[in-house]
């Protein structure tokens, strides 16, 4: 597991960069923000390994 310390970062630089992450994504927390990756990041559906299958791929949606 990476540390601060061993990437050489501070605490507030690491809040500095969350919280501007927060402002350009209008969240206001880490939860709001796993929440909203995790719904606009859905996987694409994969056909069936069976031949014959009609399941087709879906292009990702671009923000």
């Amino acid at each position: 597991m990476w540390t601060l310390a061993y990437l050489f970062l501070g605490f507030l630089t690491v809040k500095f960069h969350i919280s501007n992450i927060f402002k350009k994504t209008r969240l206001g927390s880490r939860l709001d923000l796993i929440t909203d990756y995790k719904q606009s990041n859905k996987p694409i559906d994969k056909p069936d390994d069976k031949p014959g299958s009609k399941t087709v791929d879906k292009p990702r949606e671009k923000f």
